[in-house]
């Protein structure tokens, strides 16, 4: 079995790239992709080490589809792609600006977060995002957990909800083919993608659906798993874990992903096991 949707410390999780490899090897995972937000750091700091477990490289970006933000996986990028790591850490600054917007609108509801300049001051490298925000938040007592956290101030419409500016399928496509990685529709049941929007864009470039996630209904897996047929589009899934505080069922390995699944990305994306380009 695989799981290739996992968030590391890189980005919005709380395991590190290295307590992650560990768990995945110990519940007998063949293969992994840590793929966070915007970021390819936490995949990064473990390629060329000698792991129990494969490690595919992966992130997962953001773009805006009629009003809508649709989460796009990539996987197998090059890292050394100067336009696609240029475009990561642009949108891993727009983060921080957006984190200060954030903590700005919960100070004028009387929110005040003792930690928020020191958390601001960290490494652009980690990609900031609403999870680390509500952590903060169950840290400094406002919430007791993270639920509380994104219903009473961070889920839309609440007090500190924020949105991202985000790039138009089109281009974050592009970008992402260009650096030779394979770009999947992350989680289409939870952003409530059909038919209509998946066939657009599958024009415009995406290869593949995340059909297996642990929001999915069984009838929704049915569904993108036939859809994804009829598109000729590879199917994926993972378990979207973030760690130790993720919500029920997302857990490292908790979904039975197929090893088929990763060689049909594989060869998609023209690389060997070792990340070297086919033929």
């Amino acid at each position: 079995m695989i799981d290739l949707h996992i968030h590391s410390t890189a980005s919005d999780g709380s395991l590190s790239p290295e307590e992650i490899v560990a768990i995945a090897a110990q519940k007998g995972l063949s293969a992994i992709a840590i793929a966070d937000h915007d970021s390819v750091e936490g995949a990064a700091t473990l390629m060329g080490h000698k792991l129990p477990i494969e490690l595919v490289p992966a992130v997962e970006a953001s773009c805006d589809l009629d009003g809508r933000d649709i989460h796009m996986l990539a996987y197998f990028p090059d890292l050394e792609d100067r336009v696609f790591s240029s475009y990561m850490a642009r949108l891993r600054e727009e983060r921080v600006v957006r984190a200060k917007e954030i903590f700005a609108r919960l100070s004028a509801v009387g929110v005040e977060i003792p930690d928020a300049d020191e958390f601001l001051s960290g490494s652009t490298k980690r990609s900031i995002g609403r999870g680390l925000i509500g952590r903060l938040l169950v840290r400094a007592g406002v919430v007791s957990n993270m639920k509380e956290a994104f219903s009473k101030y961070l889920s839309k419409g609440r007090p500190g909800y924020v949105r991202r500016s985000m790039m138009s399928p089109t281009n974050i496509i592009e970008i992402i083919r260009n650096a030779g990685a394979v770009p999947v529709v992350a989680h289409p049941g939870v952003t409530g993608l059909e038919f209509d929007k998946l066939a657009t864009l599958a024009d415009l470039g995406v290869l593949g659906i995340e059909v297996l996630h642990p929001e999915h209904s069984p009838e929704e897996v049915e569904k993108y798993s036939r859809i994804a047929g009829e598109l000729g589009l590879v199917p994926t899934g993972g378990s979207d874990c973030h760690g130790t505080d993720s919500r029920e069922g997302m857990s490292i390995g908790s979904l039975e992903v197929p090893d088929s699944w990763l060689e049909e990305l594989r060869a998609l994306s023209g690389k060997d096991k070792n990340g070297a380009h086919n033929g």
